[in-house]
């Protein structure tokens, strides 16, 4: 498993300690949602420094898809990130 995947699981854990079914759907979201704030958090500190950079929203994008691929390991085989 991906190290920063393994971080946020213990988060998440650690958050929903219940291992009731009904505990095991909350850890659940809570997993869910610590994910995808570290997206937001990617896709906003990119934002701020492609603004400063006048970059176009297309190399924005790209930069941010290969920092949640990198941070969460999605293509460790080397694949592209996603396809066209």
């Amino acid at each position: 498993m991906n190290e920063r995947i393994k971080e946020l699981w213990d988060q998440a854990a650690k958050l929903e300690p219940d291992p009731s079914w009904e505990g095991q759907t909350k850890f659940i979201e809570k997993l869910t949602k610590l994910v995808a704030e570290e997206c937001m958090n990617i896709i906003v500190q990119n934002r701020k420094y492609a603004s400063q950079h006048k970059w176009p929203a297309v190399e924005l994008a790209n930069v941010c898809l290969y920092e949640i691929d990198k941070t969460f390991g999605v293509h460790e085989d080397g694949k592209e990130t996603v396809s066209s």
